[in-house]
């Protein structure tokens, strides 16, 4: 069977590790990269099976939605991009800062879950299997 890859969007080197850390432990290849505009670059046409994206970080994509850089809306438009040009592979949103409440709106724009910042293996691995199985 073919291992699992997952794409990390978080514009924090240390927490975009950590991630990668724990993808590793669930049996996923990570990769990284520390804003939308770069994971576009490194995704290209290969095929991941999940996005893992912060909701505040710097990103041309904010524009699509009129967001301001260093807003949650920023994330959004993030995952309103990656939503369009890649329908098929689920996303999961990550913050350290919104509330459950605006994580779990992030299902309007597209994210099959979210995760609030920081989150242990056991609450990945949970999400991951509710989103990719």
């Amino acid at each position: 069977m073919t291992q699992k890859r997952a794409l990390v969007v978080d514009d924090n080197d240390l927490f975009r590790q950590s991630v990668a850390d724990l993808l590793e432990e669930a049996g996923y290849e990570a990769i990284l990269a520390e804003t939308p505009e770069r994971a576009e670059e490194l995704k290209g046409n290969e095929k991941v099976d999940v996005i893992l994206c912060d909701l505040v970080m710097p990103s041309e994509f904010s524009s699509e939605l009129e967001a301001g850089e260093g807003s949650a809306m920023v994330g959004v438009g993030a995952i309103h991009h990656f939503r369009k040009f890649y329908p098929e592979t689920p996303i999961i949103a990550m913050s350290g800062v919104a509330d459950k409440s605006t994580l779990s709106a992030m299902e309007r724009f597209g994210a099959k879950d979210a995760l609030k910042k920081p989150f242990s293996l056991e609450e990945l691995t949970s999400t991951l299997s509710r989103v990719v199985g």
